[in-house]
């Protein structure tokens, strides 16, 4: 398999100061990275960002990185209403949005607050994912389906890039799979090992060819936590910590040395170069870090990581 270059991004979890959020957005473009990015939390009561708004505070204060947040909760949104905010951050950012989605699953009581039952949400992504691509053409859209109605609807807003900004789909559920091979340009699975990447990029590789999307470019990424220590197991025990603070509840998909980016600089060039060769182009790294050493962090990933990648 040839080996295509590496791509990098940033994903920001915690809240930040506003008058930090700024400041983080311009130090990670300087610092070489490729894309920022924003999570959205719905299941823990941990202070965190509104995803859309977060990122129109990115474009304002980056020229050249792509933005986008991964992931989106597509069940909670109007189809038309996240249409609209979408092609509107993709103006405001020069063309730079990349739509990161997900359906999300496994906790009811967020979108329990958002009146959405959870069971619905795939059939609510798909129909979501119809209605907003037809919405971007800019010309009238109808649409009568089992959670959304309407007729002769123009979108108030196109976005920059044609036909429409990236949608990159997150989870690896064999639905999530089948809905990025129809709809998306992009997919990331989390915490996933090189070997468990390649097999689903292979899986999406060979359902875009059944609907007939084969030529369509688009990325195959991996969303990963990161941590920097002199060891694995230092920055494994730190990353739980971090993760147990920010969900409130235990993690425990973490494999070291399989999962995530954790431990010494050597150890980790070592397996993003196997994410890398199983076919991987755009890395999102999360840092698993106390606030204060974020940017620190990504100092020395800038540093001691990127250029083994250039």
């Amino acid at each position: 398999m040839a080996v295509d270059s590496l791509k990098f991004g940033v994903c920001l979890a915690y809240y930040f100061d506003p008058q930090d959020t700024g400041e983080i957005a311009r130090r990670v473009e300087e610092l070489g990275f490729d894309s920022l990015w924003v999570t959205e939390n719905v299941h823990s009561r941990t202070p965190s960002l509104e995803p859309l708004m977060a990122l129109s505070t990115f474009a304002a204060n980056t020229t050249r990185v792509t933005i986008g947040p991964a992931v989106l909760l597509l069940p909670l949104r109007n189809p038309v209403g996240l249409a609209h905010a979408a092609a509107t951050l993709d103006k405001l950012s020069g063309g730079r949005l990349i739509l990161g989605v997900g359906s999300g699953g496994g906790a009811p009581e967020g979108y329990q607050a958002y009146g959405v039952p959870l069971e619905e949400r795939g059939r609510r992504s798909d129909e979501i994912l119809e209605i907003m691509t037809a919405l971007w053409t800019g010309e009238p859209v109808s649409f009568d389906g089992a959670y959304y109605s309407f007729s002769e609807y123009i979108l108030g807003a196109r976005p920059v890039q044609r036909p429409h900004p990236p949608i990159w789909l997150g989870g690896d559920a064999p639905a999530v799979v089948r809905r990025t091979a129809r709809w998306g340009q992009g997919f990331f699975p989390a915490h996933k090992s090189p070997a468990e990447c390649a097999g689903l990029y292979d899986k999406v590789r060979g359902l875009r060819q059944e609907y007939g999307r084969g030529s369509v470019e688009f990325t195959n990424a991996a969303y990963l936590y990161v941590n920097l220590a002199e060891s694995g197991d230092l920055a494994l025990r730190v990353t739980k910590e971090v993760l147990l603070e920010r969900y409130t509840y235990p993690v425990t998909h973490l494999r070291l040395g399989a999962t995530c980016i954790l431990g010494a600089v050597d150890d980790c060039v070592r397996l993003l170069k196997e994410y890398q060769a199983a076919g991987a182009t755009h890395i999102v790294l999360d840092p698993t870090c106390p606030k204060e050493e974020v940017l620190p962090l990504l100092e020395r990933i800038s540093r001691e990581i990127l250029p083994h990648f250039k």
